[in-house]
């Protein structure tokens, strides 16, 4: 949206005429909000991707709380996970005639991680200098150990090490419910924009200082929910199934019993 939609809007909403300087100030100076380029989508992209991501998250929410009513667990948290490459190079560079050109691919250096974005819990990033399914199964195992008290939730995308027998294998024996993301919709995962903003920070940096800094910088951006978007409800809802799960009960009668007053 652009700050001369969100004046038109404020001027709708209140009926009182604003300038575009004063709607610049308020945006940019007193709420804080910085310029972001819009995410390209994909024409692959299917029209109703954010629906079937609600329906494949209300599935995952499902498994999770019957899980956590199984074995114990007392709470259930949603986690975004993916992986990424830092590089000393870029993929593209501007030509003199403006415009865009590849960069040759040899003599480049690269590190890869693998990430979870855990909403109101721990986030946690594993470095590598390979992407296969083993760096993935670390990732799972990493989530696991720095949230041992939920079952989680973690959506991600349909590559290749993410659908793999022993990713798969890895995450049942976790108590980690896998949910996959539409096809071509990357922009439904929060995670890519927390990397967007990682790399930001970090393109001031030789590449050496990258590896060596990531992991903090990570943290740091992944600290709270401000990535969530549309998501937010479902993290809401997931918290109010974590209130009122019946721990040790070991009962889906008696944990829905208790549910019957709950609205989420």
């Amino acid at each position: 949206m652009r700050i001369e939609d969100v004046r038109r809007l404020a001027e709708k909403l209140t009926g009182q005429k604003i300038s575009y300087d004063k709607a610049w100030w308020w945006l940019r100076k007193r709420l804080k909000i910085p310029y972001r380029k819009p995410y390209p989508k994909n024409k692959k992209t299917p029209p109703n991707a954010e629906d079937i991501m609600r329906r494949r998250l209300e599935e995952g929410i499902d498994r999770a709380v019957d899980l956590a009513i199984e074995k114990g667990y007392p709470r259930i948290r949603i986690a975004f996970g993916d992986e990424t490459a830092i590089q000393d190079k870029p993929n593209f560079c501007r030509t003199l005639w403006g415009t865009i050109a590849p960069m040759p691919l040899t003599g480049r250096r690269k590190f890869y991680v693998f990430g979870a974005y855990v909403v109101d819990g721990e986030s946690v990033a594993v470095i590598s200098g390979t992407c296969r399914a083993g760096d993935f199964v670390s990732l799972l195992r990493a989530v696991r150990s720095a949230n041992p008290d939920a079952v989680i939730i973690l959506v991600i995308d349909n590559a290749r090490i993410h659908i793999s027998r022993e990713a798969k294998r890895v995450a049942d024996e976790l108590d980690i419910v896998l949910v996959y993301l539409p096809p071509y919709s990357p922009h439904l995962n929060p995670i890519e924009f927390v990397w967007r903003d990682c790399k930001r920070d970090l393109s001031v940096y030789v590449f050496e200082d990258r590896a060596r800094l990531f992991l903090d910088v990570f943290r740091r951006r992944a600290r709270g929910g401000s990535y969530v978007g549309f998501v937010e409800a479902y993290v809401v809802r997931v918290g109010a199934f974590s209130r009122v799960l019946p721990v040790g009960y070991g009962s889906v009668g008696e944990y829905m019993s208790r549910m019957s007053g709950v609205s989420v």
